[in-house]
């Protein structure tokens, strides 16, 4: 089991923060090859959102973790791989919600309901961290890269920021807490 499963780590804002400003690298095409500092608008959206999610999973872990664990302790009981999976299903339904309120606007409005800000990034937004990245810095023009943040941003509906969130946080968690995976232990090792 992850040394990190621990509800204070899986219901961190700063977590949470990270997944969300993870997703926009992503819809953006930028992957994990460059650091983007963010719009104002967008940030303060990540910002809030990160916020009520961590509060949320932190109400919700602290009553799966006081279910099974007489004492349980936010920062020392680690979540079992059971609870690990409901505190996940609590948060699938949270995305869920998120991703049809985001649909039921766009209807309503006839409109795409951006993620606040996203148009607004351009390539001064952006620092190269691969060698990669670096190559594609000097010989991409600042119009093509612009053009291309915003053919991207122009996509970027609140309802696929949701989604694209939700199969991102489900990667990690998975890796990280080991979502769905049985506990394996080594008949092998004997208490000493």
């Amino acid at each position: 089991m992850s040394n990190t499963s621990y509800l204070s780590m899986m219901s961190s804002k700063a977590l949470w923060r990270a997944y969300f400003h993870a997703t926009i690298l992503s819809e953006l095409g930028l992957g994990r090859d460059f650091d983007l500092n963010l719009p104002q608008k967008t940030e303060n959206f990540i910002t809030t959102e990160a916020e009520i999610f961590s509060k949320k999973m932190e109400r919700e872990g602290m009553a799966i973790g006081k279910e099974t664990v007489k004492n349980f302790q936010f920062n020392r009981t680690r979540f079992s791989p059971e609870q690990v999976s409901n505190l996940w299903q609590f948060a699938r339904i949270e995305f869920q919600n998120r991703i049809e309120r985001s649909q039921e606007k766009d209807y309503a409005d006839g409109d795409l309901n951006l993620v606040p800000g996203i148009k607004e990034i351009k390539k001064d937004n952006l620092t190269p961290k691969t060698e990669g990245a670096k190559r594609l810095w000097g010989s991409e023009s600042t119009e093509n890269i612009n053009r291309t943040l915003l053919e991207n941003s122009e996509k970027l509906s609140r309802d696929i920021f949701w989604s694209s969130a939700r199969n991102l946080t489900f990667e990690n968690w998975s890796r990280e807490f080991y979502l769905y995976k049985e506990q394996k232990t080594d008949p092998e090792i004997k208490a000493k």
